[in-house]
């Protein structure tokens, strides 16, 4: 049974295909092909009705139903046409399109049209009945017609009069000389007719012409002879020769003769030079002995070099500079041990801070934290000065209130802040979008007011560049998201991704590299950790799996993509007061994830989950563990996460901590934001990948 129809696309799936029907015309027909597979991931049979519709944005300008397409082993394939125009002209009208496709009658994907070079099965490959004959033709025997002569090409040729209506495509002098690889037409030069030669060129040969160098106008161009004991160093262009000393002797080499530039042409003998002649910076041509070298034969090993004294032997010297980061220590050289520079912590008293915060860094590399003061319930904001948040400025945005739990931060393209939170008071999900980048003001809106909603926010920027909110509604025990059609999130479209028992709280939400939203969270009722992938981008069909449901699992979760497109999920097992991690590697649904614990103590509260540039996962938890209480970091060792590295889990805050929230900074270090209570904020810009100060190794 057909329980739902996903369409997986590109490398994985749905292909895009445009026919060439003829050589540089446009193409007329789009075909498409794909492969359909049920829930479970078992591939469909039978026949679907598909509906296609191409956008522009939210607006169609394309709707077609096919009806009875025929699925088989899961592939199929049907063509879009244009009644009027060419499919050419609608694409160039409409260059960012999306292609929806619905199968019988529920969408199920709307991804950005494309072509890909490659097809599940050729469209037409059936249709060259000599398709044997094909390779025996070369490329001057091509026609650029529809179809190329059948039959064999030995005793049915391609004639003039299959050319007949061949429209002319050099324009004269030039003609037709045949036809490239990509099948276009090549012109050429007409042919010539005659040739003659200037001075020191020959032209030989009647229908085929050659061209060749007369030697005797060559020669007589050196117009300079060199004398007895010179030689021609080069010839200028004019003809003349450079003359050079090539010794004494009228051209030939005295006994104890050195030459330093040059030997005259001809055979040199040892009679020329002497064979016992050795000079101070040559050995004399003939054969050399012992005896030449005043001294007995080298030892295996060593070197003959040449001294003040005259030749020697001896053992060969090797010559080391030291480089940055190298020592020298006797006879071995070794590394120099590495300071890691230390982290830039900063205490904000000022700033006190209760509850939950949260981070997000801007397109200028200074972090926004969001949270709130239990004792007051107003939402607050802090924008630090600098990456390192050396300073900060506080503001209330929202001070209507108990209005400010749970909060969220997202920044805008054009770097000012934007929050979503929870209206305690109202019961209502809230959202804030700053004026300016300090929020020294901000339009405040509700976005659903449905009975009791808006914990446990989270926020991602969307496909559409625009915020896109998870939260929990407590009302009906949901997980839900609010997709911002802009920044402003005038009017969300509201949806509900999982409703089975009570699920939804401590959601963490991302975008992976195909636009899907996809949604870490907690199953109350099963005490498991799920995760939901919106498919498509519009979350019209959601898909939920339990990743992990060993003992009470899944408080806390955390969520974050990696370069490479796989998830990792950073989550709390309260059964045994670990950290957990799962490694998405089945594809974006997450299914069959990789499974690690962390090495380290008790821990509670919220994680937050960093992927670096490297592919390694960050882990930002809260350990509980008696007399070792605080903010702790732990990195990955490698890309598995089979254990972290040696010495890397660093307490930042000693001491009782609240909440903790993490984002990774442009130098791809970690900027850490967490609350000591009446102590006031604390942040943390990590200085290197492992979050250590003043950490060393080798």
């Amino acid at each position: 049974m057909l329980r739902r129809a996903i369409v997986y696309l590109a490398a994985a799936g749905l292909m895009l295909l445009v026919g060439r029907r003829a050589i540089a015309a446009p193409p007329d027909v789009l075909t498409v092909q794909g492969v359909l597979r049920e829930d479970a991931g078992g591939l469909q049979d039978g026949l679907f009705n598909f509906r296609v519709r191409l956008l522009d944005g939210s607006t169609a300008f394309y709707d077609e139903t096919f009806t009875d397409v025929p699925v088989m082993s899961g592939v199929f394939q049907f063509e879009l046409r244009v009644s009027t125009g060419t499919l050419a002209d609608l694409m160039r009208a409409h260059p960012a399109a999306l292609m929806e496709v619905s199968v019988n009658g529920s969408p199920v994907t709307t991804e950005p049209l494309y072509s890909t070079p490659y097809a599940l099965y050729a469209a037409h490959c059936d249709s060259a009945t000599s398709a044997n004959y094909l390779g025996a033709l070369p490329p001057q025997s091509w026609t650029t017609k529809a179809e190329l002569v059948d039959g064999d090409p030995a005793t049915a040729p391609v004639s003039w009069d299959d050319l007949n209506g061949f429209p002319q495509v050099c324009a004269s002098p030039l003609f037709l000389a045949g036809f490239d690889g990509s099948g276009l037409p090549v012109c050429r030069p007409a042919a010539v007719a005659s040739l003659s030669g200037g001075g020191g060129i020959i032209v030989g040969g009647t229908s085929d012409l050659a061209l060749s160098i007369d030697p005797n106008v060559i020669q007589t161009r050196v117009t300079t002879d060199c004398g007895p004991g010179f030689a021609i160093r080069s010839i200028q262009e004019n003809g003349e020769a450079v003359c050079e000393s090539a010794g004494t002797g009228g051209g030939a080499l005295g006994p104890n003769t050195v030459v330093t530039s040059h030997i005259v042409d001809g055979e040199v003998s040892a009679a020329d030079i002497g064979t016992s002649a050795v000079g101070s910076d040559e050995l004399a041509i003939g054969a050399v002995t012992p005896a030449h070298l005043a001294i007995g034969s080298c030892a295996e090993g060593d070197t003959l070099m040449l001294g003040a004294a005259g030749w020697d032997c001896s053992a060969p010297q090797l010559s080391v500079s030291i480089g940055q980061g190298l020592r020298l220590v006797g006879d071995t050289l070794e590394a120099l041990p590495t300071v890691l520079p230390s982290n830039v912590s900063t205490s904000h008293a000022e700033s006190i801070v209760e509850d939950r915060v949260a981070v997000a860094i801007g397109a200028d590399g200074c972090p926004v934290i969001a949270f709130r003061r239990t004792a007051e319930g107003f939402l607050r904001m802090a924008r630090c000065s600098d990456p390192q948040c050396s300073s900060l400025v506080e503001r209330v945005v929202d001070g209507t209130g108990d209005v400010g739990a749970y909060p969220s931060v997202y920044v805008q393209r054009n770097g000012n802040p934007a929050f979503a939170y929870y209206d305690v008071d109202n019961g209502d999900l809230k959202y804030a979008q700053c004026n300016d980048r300090d929020c020294t003001t901000a339009t405040l809106s509700v976005l659903d007011n449905a009975g009791d909603v808006g914990q446990h926010t989270s926020v991602a920027r969307g496909s559409a560049d625009a915020p896109i909110i998870a939260y929990y509604d407590a009302t009906n025990g949901d997980l839900k998201v609010a997709i911002c059609l802009d920044d402003a999130c005038a009017s969300p479209s509201i949806k509900t991704i999982a409703s089975s028992g009570d699920v939804g709280k401590d959601n963490s939400i991302a975008v992976d590299l195909t636009g899907s939203p996809i949604i870490s969270f907690y199953d109350a009722t099963g005490g498991d950790l799920k995760h939901a992938r919106c498919f498509p981008a519009s979350c019209n069909s959601p898909y939920v799996v339990t990743v992990d449901s060993t003992g009470d699992v899944g408080r806390g979760t955390s969520i974050s993509v990696g370069n490479d497109g796989w998830t990792w999920i950073s989550y709390l097992d309260v059964t045994n007061g670990k950290v957990k991690l799962a490694h998405c590697l089945g594809g974006n649904a997450c299914v069959g994830a990789t499974k690690v614990t962390l090495t380290g103590l008790q821990a509670s509260g919220l994680t937050a989950i960093s992927v670096g540039q490297d592919g390694l996962p960050t882990v930002v938890y809260r350990e509980t563990e008696a007399n070792s209480e605080g903010i702790a970091v732990a990195r990955c060792a490698d890309a598995a996460c089979s254990t972290t590295a040696a010495g890397i889990t660093v307490l930042l805050a000693p001491g009782p901590t609240s909440y903790a929230a993490a984002a990774l900074g442009h130098d791809g270090n970690l900027f850490v934001s967490y609350s000591l209570g009446q102590q006031g904020l604390h942040t943390e810009k990590c200085a290197n990948v492992f979050c250590a100060r003043g950490w060393s190794r080798r």
